[in-house]
C-alpha cells in the first residue's frame, strides 16, 4: 500500500503514505505495507463495521476448479462441527465455506436442504436426488476424519454420482443455487461471466433466480449474453468501456436506447461505444 485514508463524516481516522501511519492524528509505529488499515485496525470501533462490509463481499468462479475432488468434499474433524451452527441463520452467518454451510444445511435443515434441491431439478429435470453423506468406501484411516461429498442421483441410474464427477455446467448450476440461498443477508456478490459453462437450460433459471429470489442480497453480474442482458431490467445496466488503461462505466440512462427491452438491447449493440470496446454490461 503506498497512500490510503478513511474517513468518517467527512474527518480523517487513519492514513497512510510512503513515511508514516497514522491513526487519529497519532503517528503509528512500522506497519504492514501489504495489508490495508481498514484490516490493521479491525478492531477498532470507528473501522470494525467497514471491515464487516467489505467482508460481505464476495467472489465466486466455479468455472476453474469445477472438477476438483476437494473443493466438494467436507472434512468432519470435529464431530460436533456440525451441531454448532442449526439454525437457517447461523448456518447464513457463518464464516465457512458453502460446501461445509451445505453440510450443516443436510445436518440440521433438511427442509432448507430439500428447497436448494427442488430449486436445481428445475433447471436439471433428469436429477432425482442430492445428498450430502460420506464418500462410499472410504479408508478408515482416523477415526476423527468423516469425508463427504454432495452426490447426485440420476433417473435410471442406480449408482450416485460424485459431484466431482458431474459435467462443470451442472455442478456450477448447483453451487450458484446454493450459494444464493445460503449468503447472509447484506452480501454483495461479484459473478465475473455469468454464462459461462452454463447451458441454456439453466441460465433461464439461474437469471429468474438472481433476480427474483434472493433475500435482501446484492448482485454486480457481468455478461455478454443476449438473454441474460435482457432479463435485468435495463435500469440496472452499467455499460462498461476500455480505452487502453482507461476503463469508463456509463448507466444506461445516459443513452436513449428505447422503451422496449428489445429495443434496449438492439439500440445497445448498435452503439459506436459497444462496437470499439465495450468490455462487459
Amino acid at each position: 500500500m503506498i497512500k490510503e485514508s478513511i474517513t468518517l463524516d467527512g474527518k480523517i481516522v487513519a492514513e497512510r503514505n510512503l513515511h508514516e501511519i497514522t491513526f487519529g492524528r497519532v503517528k503509528m509505529p512500522k506497519l504492514s505495507s501489504e495489508e490495508s488499515l481498514i484490516s490493521i485496525f479491525k478492531e477498532e470501533d470507528r473501522i470494525k463495521s467497514a471491515y464487516e462490509g467489505f467482508r460481505k463481499i464476495v467472489f465466486r468462479n466455479h468455472v476453474n476448479h469445477a472438477g476438483q475432488q476437494s473443493r466438494f468434499i467436507y472434512r468432519g474433524y470435529d464431530p460436533k462441527a456440525k451441531s454448532k451452527k442449526k439454525t437457517l441463520k447461523e448456518i447464513r452467518n457463518s464464516d465457512v465455506s458453502t460446501v461445509e454451510k451445505l453440510s450443516c444445511l443436510y445436518e440440521n435443515q433438511r427442509e432448507s436442504f430439500d428447497s436448494i434441491v427442488e430449486n436445481y431439478k428445475d433447471v436439471f429435470q433428469q436429477i432425482e436426488d442430492v445428498k450430502f453423506e460420506p464418500l462410499p468406501n472410504q479408508r478408515e484411516s482416523s477415526i476423527f476424519t468423516e469425508l463427504s461429498m454432495i452426490q447426485f442421483k440420476e433417473k435410471g441410474v442406480e449408482k450416485w454420482i460424485l459431484a466431482n464427477k458431474m459435467s462443470s455446467g451442472m455442478i456450477r448450476a448447483f453451487m450458484h443455487i446454493s450459494e444464493m440461498f445460503l449468503l447472509a443477508e447484506g452480501t454483495v456478490v461479484l459473478i465475473d461471466e455469468f454464462e459461462n459453462s452454463l447451458g441454456v437450460n439453466c441460465i433461464d433459471v439461474l437469471t429468474e433466480d438472481l433476480i427474483f429470489e434472493n433475500h435482501n442480497l446484492q448482485f454486480i453480474a457481468t455478461s455478454h449474453h443476449p438473454y441474460i442482458i435482457n432479463k435485468i431490467p435495463y435500469e440496472h445496466w452499467k455499460i462498461v468501456t476500455r480505452n487502453r488503461g482507461k476503463i469508463t462505466a456509463f448507466d444506461a440512462k445516459d443513452f436513449d436506447l428505447g422503451e422496449s427491452r428489445h429495443e434496449n438491447f438492439m439500440s445497445l449493440i448498435n452503439l459506436p461505444k459497444f462496437k470499439k470496446g465495450i468490455e462487459h454490461i
